[in-house]
């Protein structure tokens, strides 16, 4: 329900451009950053396939992948940051 909204936002977003293009380029964006926080939250839930509502907005859809991919990476250091490798390169760094 959430892309839905989105999706909708945006589309409505896309009418304002024939009355406001500055508000139409808000609109556009606010539903942008929606999109990407939900690929972030949609990755951390273990979904990582894009939802097909936001297949049809290539932005829409560019800014959820970024999202989720935003979100891998965040898991990635984290994972660095806690694991042994990472205590090994700061006893390697505190030796020097």
């Amino acid at each position: 329900m959430r892309n839905f909204f989105i999706w909708a936002r945006f589309n409505l977003a896309k009418t304002f451009i024939w009355f406001d293009e500055r508000t139409a380029r808000d609109a556009m964006s606010a539903a942008s950053a929606h999109a990407l926080a939900n690929g972030m939250v949609d990755t951390v839930r273990g979904r990582l396939l894009p939802p097909m509502i936001l297949q049809d907005e290539p932005v829409l859809l560019a800014a959820w992948m970024y999202g989720r991919d935003l979100a891998q990476r965040m898991r990635e250091c984290v994972a660095l940051e806690s694991g042994s490798h990472w205590n090994q390169l700061q006893g390697e760094y505190d030796e020097k």
